[in-house]
């Protein structure tokens, strides 16, 4: 087998690059490594959100890059759209304070015709 030359040698891992990049944005998938701490963090911060690690992950790498892309000028701010889960608490919130004027005007309407 032939040796290649230096610059045979850099084309051949440019190309190589080239397709490992392709084919991970193919897949959609990419792996990295964290530390046990932060795992951990992570966790207990998707059960308090009631969202799935993969989903939060996602969601603040997106933030991130819009982040990055906005600061470098290439980019403009967007605004941040809303999932049902972020808007989730304050729903319940309200859910729950309909209930308690809905229950106080029943009284008041009990009292009135009595």
């Amino acid at each position: 087998m032939k040796k290649m030359s230096k610059q045979e040698l850099q084309k051949r891992k440019a190309e190589l690059k080239k397709m490992v990049h392709a084919d991970i944005v193919r897949r959609e998938v990419m792996q990295f490594r964290l530390e046990p701490e932060s795992i951990e963090k992570l966790y207990k911060i998707a059960v308090k959100k009631r969202k799935p690690i993969g989903t939060i992950i996602r969601e603040w790498i997106n933030e991130r890059i819009e982040a990055e892309l906005v600061d470098q000028g290439t980019t403009k701010a967007r605004s941040k759209s809303l999932s049902y889960s972020d808007l989730r608490t304050p729903l319940e919130e309200i859910k729950e304070r309909i209930f308690l004027c809905e229950s106080i005007a029943s009284k008041l309407e009990n009292s009135k015709s009595k």
